[in-house]
């Protein structure tokens, strides 16, 4: 509770230092700053979750390594490795990884299917095709890779200002549009997600780099076998992040373009913080607003016959 303590007044101190600091210096507070404190927090979200998208988004293309046992038991079959904390009584745990060799792949560069065929022709000889197609298995892939941390990037850029309560701008509607680009470039990405890994097909080639037997053929989706698979299931969850992350952005983004575009700019400004900058300016004063706006001859001019005021006597 002393440390909390410490750390609360140590906060409050540091806060009301720059605060001071800003005051002497003749800059805003964030709480004197234009713009609503909803619009800013909403903004603020979005921006963070489109960090995290750009994160998981770029991770899609990352290998994939495991450890195999080598059929070290006899069995016929490789069990698999793995890696694991082993716990000791006294002293710290240890990362252990059980199997005979490491082996690695990378599913968005992987070209193996379809898989090699190879047909026994009248003269005892073989003829077929190797595995691949000249095009990667998992397409979807680039697409999230590419198009998701784009979008993710051009929603940062439009709601920083929003987001640090600087949402004022001469075009309300170039915001809109950049948020709008963005979302449907998320919502490309979640189609192409979707249609790969969570579309249920029959008789569906899969490689599996780690097994054996690497060719294996199953009905539903292909998602439901990599994430039941011991080797592709940390992939497999990585892959429905990606899909999740983008999902929900996509709604964000609309919907925060949607209030963006709202006619009325003062609901515009409570919901997104983004605002006409017009709409603050400020009148000058009279002597300037003459000096700059009116000719000479429009202003009064006094003369020498006026009427001097007239004096109280007391």
């Amino acid at each position: 509770m002393c440390f909390l303590a410490l750390c609360a007044a140590l906060g409050l101190g540091a806060g009301a230092a720059a605060s001071l600091d800003e005051r002497r210096s003749g800059r805003e507070s964030y709480g004197d700053r234009r713009g609503s404190r909803s619009g800013g927090c909403n903004a603020c979200f979005i921006m963070m979750w489109s960090m995290i998208t750009f994160v998981v988004c770029l991770f899609l293309c990352a290998n994939v390594t495991n450890y195999i046992d080598d059929d070290d038991d006899g069995s016929g079959e490789d069990d698999g490795g793995g890696c694991y904390y082993v716990y000791y009584t006294f002293g710290p745990a240890r990362w252990v990884c059980r199997g005979g060799s490491r082996w690695t792949s990378r599913p968005i560069s992987q070209d193996s299917l379809p898989p090699p065929t190879a047909v026994l022709l009248g003269n005892n000889s073989l003829e077929g095709h190797g595995a691949g197609d000249g095009e990667p298995d998992y397409w979807s892939l680039y697409v999230a890779v590419i198009g998701g941390p784009i979008a993710s990037l051009l929603t940062i850029i439009a709601t920083l200002g929003p987001a640090c309560r600087r949402g004022g701008t001469s075009s309300p509607l170039l915001v809109g549009g950049v948020i709008l680009f963005a979302g449907l470039l998320h919502l490309s990405v979640t189609i192409c997600l979707g249609v790969q890994f969570f579309t249920s097909e029959d008789d569906e080639w899969v490689y599996n780099h780690f097994r054996s037997e690497q060719y294996y053929q199953f009905d539903g989706t292909l998602y439901n076998y990599l994430v039941n698979d011991h080797y592709y299931s940390g992939f497999a969850s990585l892959v429905a992040f990606a899909f999740f992350f983008t999902l929900t952005s996509t709604l964000w983004e609309l919907l925060f373009m949607a209030c963006v575009l709202l006619p009325n700019d003062g609901q515009s400004e409570r919901l997104t913080n983004v605002f006409y900058s017009e709409r603050f300016s400020y009148e000058p004063n009279i002597a300037t607003k003459y000096s700059t706006h009116v000719a000479p001859e429009a202003i009064p001019a006094a003369t020498a016959t006026s009427a001097p005021a007239p004096h109280m006597n007391i």
